[in-house]
Formats: C-alpha cells, structure tokens, sequence
C-alpha cells in the first residue's frame, strides 16, 4: 500500500468526516445554522410596509405613490409602488437575502443597486439572472431566488463553508478524475449543486432586431459629465447620440440629494433646448471596436453604431472596503443606500454605521439623518 494518498483518497476521508461531524453533531449545527439565519433574515413585514412606510423621496423619486402592484417572491405575495425595482420593493417590505454564493452559498444582500454586482440576481419567469436593482415592478410578476435549497433563508448548501478549507479553487476538476466511469455522475452532481439561475428550453422564444445608427460625436454616459459633452458637440454643430444605461439621465445627481437634484434640473433644461442631441436611455453600449464602431443593446435590439469620435463618460464605480465578512447583507455602498433612499424612499435600517474617506460618504450620513 503506498504511502501517499491520492487526491481521491484524501476527498473520500474527508467526505466521510464532514458526514460524522454532521451526523454527531446535527442537531447542534442545525441550531446553529438557523439562528445564524434568523439574525440575518429577520421577520418579513405585511403588505402595507412596503407602501406605507417609505420615507419622504428627494426631487428625483420615481415611484408614484398613488398607484400599487402586487408580485411574488418565492411564493410569497409583495406590494410595490409603480415606479418600483424589484430590488427596491422587497427591500421597502423588508427582505435582506435576495441570492446566494455561487461557491458557499453564502447570503447575499443589496450592495450597490446600480447593475454592476451579482448580489441581487432572480429568475423572473423563464428568464433567469435577472437584475433585480434594475429591472421594474410588474403587476403579477412571478420571481424566485436562484441556486438555494431548501430556500434562500436556511440554504442547506451553505454548510459547504464548513469544509473550505478542504475545498480548494477547481477542486472538482483535479479530486472527481477517478474513477473516469463516474464523472458522468460527478458532472451531473454538480451541475445540480453550482451555477445560478435555470434556462427552460421550452420556454417562449422572443423577438430581437437590430438598428444602424450613425452620428459624428457618439458619447456613452449620461451624466453631469456626459451631458455636458453632449451639449458643447452641439454646439459646435455636430449630431450627437447619448447613450445611458439608466432609465434616466442625470448619473450621480439623480440620488445624490436635494442640492445636486436642484443642479440637475438646470442641467436637463439646458439639454432640451439643444439641437441635435438624440438620447437612447435604459441602453447599455457593450463594446468599442475600430473605427468608433460601437454595439448597444437596449430590450431586444441591438444597436450597431457608427461614428467619427466618441467620449466615454462612464463615471467612477464604487467599491466596497476589505474586511471580513464584507460580502454578508447589510454591508452596502454609499450609492446603494442614496438610491433606494432618494430614488424610491426606502431607508435601510434603524442605525447605520459608515465609513468614508471623502465628502460623499458625509453626505450619505446627511441623508439617512434626514429620514
């Protein structure tokens, strides 16, 4: 017998470790386990949270609170306002795990409820990963937590953390090699186990097209910066196409409070009475290639553009700090809280601790004392 395991070897022992430590120490863990899941869950509220409990909006809300919905997540019947993300309206009722880990099953919360993180991705009907800080309300959508089981509170899954240290990044690959005969077994296990939301493929197919567009001056983003751009190409007598991803134009000065709300007013008037200025919102460009041809897509078309020059007006992404457990619900951007407080009048939380290093995270404080 040799002396040296295999990597099989030394899975199959470990596997057959984690099973007595489960099996000795169940009903402990699972305690455990689900008071862990309670301090982060909480309570889910009753309907009327969600409409009656918003907090007075800034100049740029965009919820009619005059007008109600209804939808359900994993089973369970929300309201929401018009106006409404999905990620907006669960939060306004009260829900803090919104998806899981890919790896560990770990809970994820809202972070940055801009589209640029997988904290908040549900499947909505057939369609699967869906951004839920970015995609509307709609009266009797159906929508469902991806990769939970038994359900995205107690994800049984999550006791994988357990065992990290035995599960190295590509485990699978180099441990499920031998015996050859079963990686059918290992590969459908694990199929089941990873990935994210599930595609059905006889699911309704949809309709897409496409639309050439040509301009001199192209300029991606539509904020403050953005606009600006914009408006002195027009000047200058240029055609001029604005693309934003938002539904909206203003960037930053759409939930950044009341002050800069005031600047962005002057700001859209000011675009308005320019003469060839045409604006594409809720229409993500996806690609620069040579010769400023450039491909967005905005529902189901696509854009193929070109140009003869383009400025990119992107804006500054916020990233979280590094600390342990910054990845839990709870733990969000400045710009997240702004959102969902200006933008839909939803206020995170009794007590909040923040930290900064710049007069953004002032003004973040500025607003959550106001609510």
């Amino acid at each position: 017998m040799s002396a040296v395991m295999d990597n099989t070897q030394i899975f199959m022992i470990a596997s057959a470790a984690i099973v007595m430590l489960t099996i000795g120490g169940g009903v402990t863990l699972a305690i455990t386990f689900y008071k862990a899941n309670r301090l982060i869950v909480g309570k889910d509220s009753a309907l009327s949270r969600a409409i009656n409990e918003r907090k007075l909006g800034g100049q740029t809300e965009v919820i009619d609170r005059n007008s109600s919905l209804s939808f359900t997540f994993d089973g369970k019947k929300y309201a929401a306002l018009s106006g409404d993300t999905i990620a907006s309206a669960l939060a306004a009722s009260g829900v803090k795990i919104f998806s899981r880990s890919f790896k560990y099953h770990r809970p994820r919360g809202l972070l940055c409820c801009a589209g640029h993180c997988p904290n908040c991705l549900v499947q909505v009907g057939d369609e699967p990963s869906v951004r839920a800080c970015q995609r509307p309300v709609e009266q009797g959508m159906n929508i469902r937590a991806q990769n939970s089981w038994p359900s995205r509170e107690h994800d049984l899954m999550s006791l994988t953390g357990i065992a990290d240290r035995l599960l190295p990044v590509g485990f699978y690959y180099k441990t499920f090699i031998r015996p050859r005969a079963l990686w059918p077994v290992y590969e459908h296990t694990l199929r089941h186990l990873a990935g994210l939301g599930k595609v059905k493929s006889d699911s309704a197919q949809s309709e897409f097209d496409k639309q050439y567009l040509h301009a001199d001056i192209i300029v991606v983003g539509g904020g403050p910066a953005g606009i600006s751009a914009a408006r002195a190409a027009s000047e200058q007598g240029a055609d001029v196409l604005l693309f934003e991803q938002n539904r909206s134009l203003g960037g930053h000065l759409l939930f950044s409070g009341t002050d800069r709300a005031t600047d962005l007013s002057s700001l859209l008037e000011n675009l308005e009475q320019c003469v060839g200025i045409t604006a594409y919102t809720d229409t993500t460009v996806l690609g620069w290639y040579e010769d400023h041809w450039l491909s967005a897509v905005s529902g189901n078309r696509l854009f193929k553009i070109r140009a003869k020059a383009t400025v990119i007006a992107t804006g500054a992404y916020e990233t979280p700090l590094v600390f342990d457990n910054n990845d839990l619900p709870g733990v969000m951007l400045g710009g997240a809280v702004q959102r969902l407080l200006n933008l839909y009048g939803v206020a995170v939380g009794q007590r909040s601790i923040i930290v900064t290093a710049n007069d953004e995270g002032w003004e973040v404080a500025a607003d959550l004392r106001a609510a």
